[in-house]
């Protein structure tokens, strides 16, 4: 299984500005200077009308928030087809995970897209290479007792793991190993949930 994170950042910024008189100046007239400055993080407050309640109104209950969260695709390249795969929402600071899991192994194109809208421009991610292998696994066999009398018993135990880690129902077959051209089946079994395994064979006289 492939967590795609992606990240993005889409950044709203709200502007304020504010007028103030400058500082006094002699002129002729007598006339006031007047500036305009930028600031983001007052706003000269409304006293009087309409304007004046709706701040308040904001103030009291809060800013209705422009919802920044925006659809994302994810493609996948089949038999040189992009295909889409999936789809969802990112967060509200823009980011977002895929899953994805392939049966087989071998070598998978994957993009995010994000189709735009009335303030956005459509994106298209880096195409992603993404190689999936097997899983490497490990068997270990031990006949008891290694001599024995003919016609009687011999307990064959052993452990089966994948990357190290005990697999439960795992089939296990026991072959005869003195046909050196064609292997034989001998048994067949499953591991437990601890992932060992167990064969009770006999061997006649010939």
């Amino acid at each position: 299984m492939l967590q795609l994170i992606g990240t993005g950042v889409l950044l709203l910024m709200e502007l304020a500005f504010s007028i103030a008189p400058a500082a006094p100046t002699r002129s002729k007239g007598a006339r006031a200077q007047l500036s305009a400055n930028y600031d983001h993080r007052e706003r000269c407050p409304p006293t009087t009308g309409r304007r004046a309640r709706r701040y308040h109104h904001r103030k009291a209950h809060g800013r209705r928030r422009r919802d920044s969260r925006r659809p994302i695709k994810l493609y996948s390249d089949v038999n040189g087809l992009w295909t889409n795969i999936g789809q969802m929402t990112t967060s509200e600071s823009g980011g977002f995970a895929f899953q994805v899991q392939q049966a087989p192994p071998g070598t998978s194109l994957f993009k995010a897209t994000y189709p735009g809208d009335s303030s956005y421009e459509p994106s298209v991610s880096a195409e992603m290479v993404v190689t999936y292998v097997t899983t490497p696994t490990a068997i270990t066999a031990a006949a008891a007792p290694q001599r024995q009398v003919v016609g009687r018993d011999v307990t064959i135990t052993g452990l089966f793991t994948a990357d190290g880690t005990p697999v439960a129902d795992a089939s296990v077959t026991l072959y005869n190993a003195d046909d050196v051209i064609e292997r034989v089946p001998v048994a067949t079994t499953t591991t437990d949930t601890e992932s060992h395994y167990q064969f009770t064979v006999t061997d006649a006289a010939v």
